[in-house]
């Protein structure tokens, strides 16, 4: 197995996109400070605890610093 694919998924096309979209969505919140909101911390911990970020992936595909 080449070492530079490592981890990997694959989506469809329309899912592709909708992450996209909720990307650019979620930068231009936390642009507009979103992310000093009251509740932003409470739920980056909720997202984290559940481990839906990594999904189980390990800490050589995960890099989001919390999983």
């Amino acid at each position: 197995m080449d070492e530079k694919i490592k981890c990997g998924v694959v989506i469809s096309e329309k899912e592709y996109e909708a992450l996209k979209k909720d990307s650019i969505f979620l930068n231009a919140l936390e642009a507009c400070g979103v992310d000093n909101w009251e509740g932003y911390g409470e739920a980056y911990k909720m997202v984290h605890e559940k481990d839906e970020i990594c999904n189980g992936l390990g800490e050589d595909c995960c890099d989001c610093e919390g999983c």
